[in-house]
């Protein structure tokens, strides 16, 4: 067994390092490759699902996404706060977080976050529910994508599901 948990631990100790260094060393342009952010947000969802009970519905599914650039760090906040909102059902199994990646026709890339949260009894209004995170890349967005992006939001009873589309120019491939 200690094995086992050394073999993890080392997993997650080199995922932190890709992180760390994605955000020091490839962040620095404004633009970077949509596989290389996709990857950071694979180690971060390989991390945050350690800290989940067993059995938690945690899937990423990431569909053909070809090669265009996009503004880093972009994707990060949906994630995080589909991981900081979801559910905590006494059966794992009820806790869902679905994370998916593609890109339509238009050259828009999609990203679809979808999660049960809190206790489905006491819903949050989705206005109230933006932190600091969501106004900040609101706004990123507005700046980056000005009247290429679109982000909605929608939640009922169970599940809250955001989607964020981009819209990335076919000749340069980025933003």
């Amino acid at each position: 067994q200690i094995s086992g948990e050394n073999t993890r631990a080392r997993d997650l100790v080199e995922r932190f390092s890709e992180m760390l260094r994605y955000q020091l060393y490839e962040c620095t342009s404004d633009f970077i490759e949509i596989s290389r952010e996709i990857a950071y947000i694979r180690n971060y969802v390989a991390i945050q699902q350690q800290r989940m009970e067993p059995g938690t519905d945690l899937q990423m599914h990431i569909g053909e996404t070809g090669s265009f650039k996009i503004a880093p760090l972009l994707i990060l906040p949906l994630v995080e706060n589909a991981f900081k909102h979801i559910s905590h059902f006494p059966d794992p199994g009820q806790n869902k977080l679905h994370i998916s990646f593609a890109v339509e026709p238009g050259f828009w890339f999609v990203i679809n976050i979808r999660n049960t949260y809190g206790d489905p009894g006491k819903a949050i209004p989705v206005g109230e529910s933006r932190g600091v995170g969501i106004r900040n890349l609101e706004r990123r967005l507005e700046l980056l994508y000005p009247g290429r992006h679109l982000i909605t939001r929608t939640q009922n009873r169970t599940f809250y599901d955001t989607t964020l589309k981009i819209r990335f120019d076919e000749l340069s491939g980025g933003g």
